[in-house]
């Protein structure tokens, strides 16, 4: 599309970012396709040990209209882990792009009470001093997006509630966990660092993993449990699921065939895959059978053979695993323990 003023570029967006009250460095590169942009950033980014060691991205929703971005797509995921960097996925119902919704954007900032024993999660508060001592009084600064669509007028509330729905409400379910492989303990990790926060402090940690034999799900139960409990992290069940490898439904099938229809695959490789297909298959099974009302749901992203299993078909597999869930985060650590216990 042409060169871009990248001075310009860096200046508008640090400047969103102080108007947002983000605390962050941003940086820009420019390059011929988006997968060699991405290394530059991820090897230029961040400042010695402040560098970024995790990336992140959204989900490609129009991956079957775009299999030539698809490859670049997944190719980012690649050169994460070539430089040893962690790589999630983040992927929500409406998605996370709203830029054809939004024409501007104005911040209205206020100050208001903090309330006794309510934490200001990370926003800075202080005390007002023309008071006397005992009136005193601590405040924090709330600041308020007003999105204006390209009339003029402001965004429909459902579209401002999606766009924001990371932000206000106060959540009281569950953050179901889906333990997969050891990745270092990243997705165990995450969402601990996720219920510390004001929004998402009331919600509960339920953790799954998969059992290799429906003989040993109570020693499994158990083990898991037990980790959990060395490394402090908090939880309100742990559940061992077996029959990972049974064959799935046919209906679950059905939809898996549709999804892939015209998108290229070739038969040599879905029946060389179909084992991890049914796999893939069976755990989009439980994941709506025990997560489907979840607030949100931390997986561990699987990942496919490089050179052997092709972008379409591996996407396809994340496709129906997260399709119509709720925010669901597929994250796979660079294999470095995260977690430490009290010996």
């Amino acid at each position: 599309n042409g060169p871009v003023n990248l001075a310009n570029l860096k200046e508008g967006m640090q400047q969103w970012l102080k108007d947002h009250n983000i605390k962050g460095y941003y940086a820009v590169a420019q390059n011929k396709d988006l997968s060699a942009g991405a290394k530059s950033c991820m090897t230029l980014s961040g400042l010695g040990k402040l560098s970024p060691n995790l990336v992140m991205m959204g989900f490609k929703g129009n991956w079957k209209e775009d299999l030539a971005g698809l490859n670049e797509y997944v190719e980012i995921m690649y050169t994460a882990f070539d430089l040893r960097l962690s790589f999630a996925i983040l992927r929500c119902k409406e998605g996370l792009d709203f830029s054809s919704h939004i024409a501007s954007e104005q911040q209205i900032v206020r100050e208001v009470a903090v309330e006794k024993g309510e934490d200001s999660d990370g926003e800075e508060a202080k005390e007002t001093t023309l008071a006397p001592e005992s009136a005193k009084k601590k405040t924090r600064k709330v600041s308020t997006a007003v999105f204006r669509g390209s009339d003029g007028n402001r965004l429909e509330n459902n579209v401002v509630a999606s766009i924001q729905q990371f932000q206000a409400t106060k959540r009281t379910g569950n953050i179901d966990v889906w333990w997969l492989y050891d990745d270092g303990g990243l997705t165990l990790l995450l969402p601990h660092i996720i219920k510390t926060r004001k929004q998402f402090k009331d919600c509960k940690i339920r953790v799954f993993s998969l059992a290799n034999k429906a003989s040993q799900l109570d020693l499994e139960t158990r083990n898991l449990a037990s980790m959990l409990s060395r490394f402090r992290i908090e939880y309100s069940d742990v559940t061992a699921v077996p029959d990972v490898t049974k064959k799935a439904d046919a209906a679950t099938k059905a939809e898996f065939d549709a999804m892939i229809a015209g998108v290229g695959i070739e038969e040599e490789e879905l029946q060389s895959e179909r084992e991890k297909t049914n796999r893939h298959l069976r755990l989009t099974e439980m994941l709506r059978q025990y997560s489907k009302e979840s607030e949100m749901i931390v997986m561990t992203l699987p990942l496919p053979r490089r050179g052997h299993t092709s972008p379409a078909l591996y996407t396809a597999w994340l496709d129906i695993m997260t399709k119509d869930m709720p925010p669901t985060l597929l994250i796979r650590g660079n294999q470095q323990s995260v977690l430490t216990f009290y010996s």
